[in-house]
């Protein structure tokens, strides 16, 4: 019988360094096994000074030394180590990350925003299992960071909306006291959320608010252990909203004395508090849920997501839904978009039989074909610019900011001029990923040819390669057969960048 197998990562935040280890059993089931952290100043030294200063570096590079030796004591021989991405946006993040990998030999992974979202929403969900009808309701998970907040909106077990703000709890800390500038600063980030809310009319309400973050829960711990249940604190609003303004309302002195707050936490624990309660009282939730759980914990399921095909499958359902979430926002014509991108996606499995096409490049197309025309929202002069732009700037959980960049390019692609050395959003893509933008806005272009009237004509295609020629065979709705020279002449105006990238003609022929 195959043991459970012992996991590690070293998590380097804003103002603490983690390691947790934990246990991953045979159904992927994660248990944590020991938990070590040690105060650090990253947070301090970026707001204050802007770079990470010579003593915070040699700490950092200690503590990752001493966390090693646990690792080693338990035979781990393999670990991962992450950096949060605001850590980045300090002068001289790299010099620490270099001088890591010389003094400890670890090789540091930087967490982009929309891998913190994802890791975030798995372990959640895994924390919750199923319960509180998790994945039949409608849910925000609002997730607090030294350095960022994320904002999650899952429907019926669905994510349709994710959003990350580069402002976290040191921040706040910094720049603001508890009084009316306090409360004018977050007016934008509540508006902001508001409007996120009212984008979505289907979602007649929020039926749970799940707050995240490491911070508050010594002062949960001693406020809401009543309401500790399977490692969850499950607290009613009317009695959330007692402590709330008891909280609001005590100095950082009267809250360190009674709850015992350590002075590292006690600023930014109080803060969070205030942002919980305001944007939970933004929703009609019942409750609040916090889970008792440090979120840095979270970052073991990255090592499970690799190898777990079923989270993979889950992965690639909540892009899509994101992605048509997105194209409901900018009012895209969705019979256009499901059309476009169901023939796209032929064509590609086609040519996958003859060239090597990669799954993730499958997605992109997908979901530039979804989102391919919503700079319609912005104007119909250059909108495939305008759609670029668009994707360029959201944020899709499961996908990072590389690959969001090379999804605009493939949907601003989708007709007009092909790629060229003087479009400077692709010139500073990797040579890789132009060819990926190439080969599939290719595919994107002659998708939309088929589709050029917006009447979804096309029911059905079937693509064969043969030497010099990929032939196209159309079944068209209802025999309307007098369509197929203008589905022709279409493509024909928008084959000539697949003709020149795989250096074969594109016919269009009728499929009996």
């Amino acid at each position: 019988m195959k043991e459970n197998k012992l996991i590690a990562v070293i998590d380097i935040g804003s103002h603490t360094i983690k390691m947790h280890i934990a246990e991953i059993s045979k159904k992927k089931d994660i248990s944590p096994v020991e938990y070590l952290w040690n105060p650090i100043g990253i947070g301090r030294d970026t707001l204050g000074k802007g770079f990470i200063t010579n003593q915070t570096i040699q700490e950092v590079i200690q503590s990752v030394n001493k966390f090693r030796e646990v690792i080693a004591g338990y035979r781990i021989s393999s670990f991962k180590t992450y950096i949060t991405s605001n850590i980045r946006e300090s002068g001289n993040s790299d010099v620490l990350i270099e001088r890591l990998r010389k003094a400890s030999g670890v090789t540091v992974e930087i967490s982009e925003p929309s891998e913190e979202s994802e890791i975030v929403y798995e372990g959640i969900k895994n924390q919750i299992k199923n319960r509180y009808s998790f994945n039949k309701k409608n849910f925000v998970l609002f997730s607090i960071g030294a350095g960022s907040t994320h904002i999650i909106l899952q429907s019926k077990g669905k994510i349709i909306f994710s959003e990350t703000h580069h402002i976290g709890t040191i921040k706040f800390a910094k720049d603001y006291n508890y009084d009316d500038k306090f409360q004018f600063a977050l007016n934008p980030f509540s508006m902001s959320f508001q409007s996120t809310l009212k984008r979505f009319p289907d979602i007649k309400k929020i039926d749970g608010f799940i707050g995240i973050n490491e911070d508050i829960l010594p002062l949960a711990q001693k406020i809401f252990h009543d309401y500790l249940t399977g490692g969850m604190f499950i607290v009613p609003r009317k009695d959330f909203n007692k402590y709330f303004a008891q909280i609001e309302n005590m100095s950082l002195d009267r809250i360190k004395d009674k709850y015992q707050i350590s002075d590292t936490m006690l600023k930014t624990s109080k803060i969070t508090f205030i942002l919980f309660g305001m944007f939970y009282n933004l929703t009609a939730a019942p409750n609040i849920i916090i889970p008792n759980v440090n979120p840095s914990f979270f970052n073991l399921y990255k090592i499970v997501f690799t190898k777990n095909k079923a989270l993979k499958t889950e992965i690639r359902e909540n892009i899509i839904s994101s992605a048509l979430s997105l194209g409901k926002k900018y009012q895209f014509d969705r019979a256009h978009a499901d059309a476009v991108t169901r023939l796209s996606l032929a064509i590609f499995d086609e040519l996958s039989k003859n060239y090597d096409f990669s799954e993730r490049e499958r997605i992109y197309l997908e979901v530039a074909s979804l989102l391919h025309d919503i700079g319609y929202f912005v104007g119909t002069t250059s909108h495939n610019k305008h759609s670029s732009q668009l994707i360029s700037s959201s944020e899709i959980i499961g996908l990072q900011r590389t690959e969001m960049n090379v999804i605009g390019q493939i949907a601003r692609y989708h007709r007009k001029s092909p790629p060229k050395p003087s479009h400077t959003e692709y010139i500073e893509l990797s040579m890789e990923d132009r060819m990926t933008v190439s080969r599939m806005s290719s595919i994107l272009r002659i998708a939309d040819a088929l589709d050029n009237t917006h009447s979804q004509i096309v029911e059905d295609l079937k693509v064969n390669i043969i030497p010099e020629k990929c032939e196209i065979l159309v079944r068209i709705k209802n025999n309307r057969y007098d369509f197929l020279d203008i589905i022709r002449n279409a493509v024909k105006k928008k084959s000539d960048l697949f003709e020149s990238f795989y250096g074969i003609l594109v016919t269009v022929e009728k499929l009996v």
